[in-house]
């Protein structure tokens, strides 16, 4: 590729070389490795239960609780379709949304201008920063609500880390402060250098007047911002998916039975993995990995197998959700292992495979990311660096091919030992569309 001075001074900043957007160009085009799926994880079949002793594990462990919540995307979707009101057009979904306007916290009755003109002046801000929900102490947002449900898990005080955009910091620490609990609220922005290059139709890299288009690296950027908040089991879940009050409670309990399964395995691998240490037979271990994780592994292998970060993530039944999914899969070298799969990974002929899928994942993870001796793990060490994506996407009209990192639940944390457990659906209530907030999960009388 042709390459300018304007362009060696965008890969100066982001730390980036020439070869380095060559091998994002070739793995575009050529794109990502085949991933062979064997079969979807199902309940009993890759999928736990999930029962009252997980919770009471919870117990003795919920000091060690802090909590990880992407939460810098933008609120643009939501009101795409009030925006095609606005410009003149129709929109039906819309529409029953401004009927039912004085029903959110967005909207406020005493305020001047139309409900449309009231509702698109939150069009810019991030969602982090939307009142979500009615309660008796005024509106709060979603920053609010993902302390106050993480302060049931928790410890107070809390920790929880946010990654925002450049700029927002001070409003999400001061929205944050706003709550009532007692936190520390830590912030992180996205590494420029975890910036990705896409392709126009003619295969070429894609410019704007003649400079490349640089873009986020999808959620898969998030890894580094992961590896640097320390603490020692993490929970991790979106930032749009939270409820109202008056249904938070079964959301606590699952998530607190998330946590204490995470420890009871934990604590298991530990001992196991000191029992090594101090020359044990490997057989335990080789049993423990194949019967916990699915892993099967030599003896010789065991300590390496164990020695990892461990995840928890919740899945949902299907439901009609649309994303990633729960899969056997087969990979050279790697061996079998379950696996979170996106939708734009699978090959045309195993269609047929991932209808079978009964679960959904709705990004809702408990992370144990600290050895044996209290260590934190080098999460870079269990990334599957040929998980990148490649997605379509249109900028001002112009498509293009956009290259993302291996995503954070997906490739970024190929290597780690996996459980996957089963949630209600109840406790998936993302909000996509302004309508979500309608809901019976976010819908408040107060």
């Amino acid at each position: 590729m042709q390459v300018t001075e304007v362009d060696r001074r965008a890969l100066t900043a982001r730390q980036l070389s020439v070869a380095d957007v060559a091998r994002m160009v070739s793995v575009i085009r050529q794109g990502p490795p085949r991933i062979d799926l064997i079969r979807p994880c199902t309940a009993g079949d890759g999928i736990d239960a999930l029962g009252t002793r997980d919770e009471d594990a919870w117990r003795g462990v919920r000091r060690r609780v802090a909590l990880f919540v992407p939460a810098s995307g933008a609120a643009t979707r939501l009101f795409a379709g009030l925006r095609t009101l606005d410009g003149g057009g129709t929109d039906t979904v819309a529409s029953r949304v401004l009927e039912a306007a004085d029903q959110l916290a967005l909207y406020d009755s005493q305020a001047a201008g139309t409900a449309l003109e009231q509702l698109l002046r939150w069009a810019e801000v991030p969602k982090a920063l939307l009142p979500f929900h009615r309660s008796s102490a005024g509106p709060r947002t979603a920053i609010q609500e993902h302390l106050i449900e993480g302060s049931r898990i928790g410890a107070e005080p809390l920790v929880a880390h946010f990654t925002a955009r450049p700029g927002d910091e001070a409003a999400y620490r001061d929205n944050a402060s706003a709550c009532g609990v007692a936190c520390q609220v830590d912030l992180s922005t996205q590494d420029p250098c975890t910036d990705t290059i896409a392709l126009a139709n003619d295969d070429l890299p894609f410019r704007v007047d003649g400079d490349l288009l640089w873009r986020p690296g999808g959620h898969g950027a998030l890894h580094k911002n992961l590896a640097e908040v320390g603490g020692d089991i993490l929970l991790v879940k979106n930032i749009d998916n939270i409820v109202a009050a008056h249904a938070r409670e079964e959301v606590v309990t699952m998530r607190r039975r998330l946590v204490g399964r995470l420890a009871r395995i934990e604590a298991e691998a530990h001992s196991l993995l000191r029992a090594l240490e101090g020359g044990a037979d490997p057989a335990a271990a080789v049993a423990y990995l194949e019967r916990c994780f699915g892993a099967k592994v030599e003896p010789d292998a065991a300590f390496d197998q164990l020695h990892r970060p461990i995840r928890l993530c919740a899945m949902v039944p299907v439901e009609g959700h649309a994303g990633g999914g729960p899969f056997w899969v087969s990979q050279p070298g790697r061996g079998e292992s379950c696996q979170i799969i996106e939708g734009v990974q699978i090959q045309p002929d195993q269609v047929a495979t991932a209808r079978a899928g009964t679960h959904f994942n709705p990004v809702d993870m408990a992370l144990s990311v600290r050895d044996h001796h209290g260590n934190p793990y080098d999460l870079r060490r269990f990334v599957d660096h040929d998980r990148v994506l490649v997605v379509h996407k249109t900028f001002r009209g112009r498509p293009l091919r956009a290259l993302e990192l291996p995503g954070l639940w997906n490739g970024a944390m190929a290597g780690w030992n996996t459980v996957f457990v089963e949630f209600q659906a109840s406790c998936f209530q993302p909000v996509k569309r302004l309508g979500d907030l309608l809901g019976p999960a976010h819908a408040t009388s107060v």
